[in-house]
């Protein structure tokens, strides 16, 4: 009997990139659930008469480092017990870090604690600080320590207040933020979740591989067993939109049904699902088999990196008001991080695509560096291992 993989090798195309996504996702769902933060991590803020409870997810490197403890783990498990001796250290040290006033009086803490995340590489901190009595004014974040260190990326921040709902990004370069309590206007809201969106493609290493791997072969054709140059940049820039546009319109879609919370797949089965569409499009670039147009592997995989997106913006816990202008201001900043890449790998590419370099370094060799990367992406998200350091994770 032939394999699976065989079936799916010599069906026509559009059925073999289906059967590879329900290979993939078949292996991925029977695994434990594993969760997709926005950034490197998220710090939710909510006001309240007597002050603010917040929750705040990051990863358990920062933790570690803002209480002075070392890290080694042999796997999930021990993770979770160093975080149950740890804890109410860890707790106070990165609650200590959190520097947070309003209307110019500082916010005492009043109670932490620390779970950990279904990711294990992340802890939860929930905890509640007294503040000056409520009323109109502002409230302001700064200097968060565990976040300084440029390694550690960005964090969301999201400010609610009854029904008002208010976004922030903070990095090592942006240490503070000021929230106004009071109704935020629509325009800079929209534009918050535009900043949230180019964000999350920059930093997506997944994302932006994936679109690299599809990208690299947009200027060749692959005829008679070998790839050769494109000779007219119309023919480049045609198939490139298809592309580019099927991939938008696959991850526009899961992306809405995800957040309206109209579809639901496991979010460890999205990440495995995500790892596996790089691996299956850097091998189509060393030894290609879909012959067909590569826009259906773009729609294909868009539709799984649509929910990959969706956990940056369910993870805010918005209110049904906002969805709209959430899906729109976000979606609207991964279009333009993924044109940014475009627009810079695409005339480059063109230029390139006839020197004796391109087809054996940057196309097989950039796609064979993809095929381990990605290799172990799926290894690290379907079995729960740690294999990359965390800046390649």
């Amino acid at each position: 009997m032939r394999s699976a993989i065989a079936v799916a090798a010599q069906a026509p195309c559009p059925a073999r990139v289906l059967a590879a996504l329900l290979m993939v996702l078949a292996g991925a769902l029977a695994a434990p659930a594993w969760a997709h933060i926005g950034g490197d991590g998220f710090l939710g803020l909510d006001v309240t008469g007597e002050g603010v409870r917040g929750e705040w997810i990051l990863s358990l490197a920062a933790g570690a480092r803002a209480a002075g403890l070392d890290m080694a783990f042999a796997g999930d498990a021990d993770r979770t017990g160093w975080l149950a001796r740890h804890g109410d250290a860890v707790a106070a040290a990165v609650l200590a870090s959190l520097r947070l006033t309003r209307d110019g009086h500082d916010c005492e803490p009043a109670g932490a604690a620390v779970k950990p995340h279904e990711d294990s590489n992340y802890l939860v901190l929930r905890f509640a600080l007294r503040c000056a009595p409520r009323g109109a004014g502002e409230l302001r974040l700064r200097d968060v320590a565990p976040v300084d260190d440029a390694a550690m990326g960005q964090h969301v921040v999201r400010l609610r207040e009854d029904a008002r709902t208010q976004l922030g990004l903070l990095d090592a370069r942006h240490r503070a933020l000021r929230f106004t309590l009071a109704l935020p206007a629509r325009g800079p809201l929209f534009r918050a979740f535009v900043r949230d969106g180019m964000a999350h493609i920059a930093m997506g290493k997944d994302h932006l591989l994936f679109l690299g791997a599809l990208l690299l072969p947009a200027v060749l054709r692959y005829e008679q067993g070998r790839w050769h140059p494109r000779q007219r940049l119309a023919d480049v820039l045609r198939d490139t939109l298809k592309v580019v546009t099927a991939f938008t319109l696959a991850h526009s879609l899961t992306l809405a049904l995800a957040v309206l919370q109209m579809v639901w797949l496991p979010s460890r089965a999205v990440e495995s699902a995500i790892a596996a569409s790089v691996l299956l499009t850097a091998l189509d670039n060393v030894r290609p088999r879909v012959t067909c147009r590569r826009w259906y592997a773009a729609f294909g995989f868009g539709l799984i990196h649509g929910f990959g997106f969706a956990g940056a913006l369910t993870g805010l816990r918005l209110p049904d008001a906002l969805l709209a202008l959430a899906l729109a201001g976000f979606n609207t900043g991964v279009e333009l991080g993924q044109m940014a890449l475009v627009t810079m790998l695409l005339p480059a590419a063109f230029a390139l695509r006839h020197t004796r370099y391109y087809r054996p370094v940057l196309l097989q060799g950039g796609s064979a560096l993809a095929i381990v990367w990605a290799g172990l992406w799926l290894a690290e998200r379907a079995l729960g291992l740690q294999l990359l350091p965390p800046a390649l994770a």
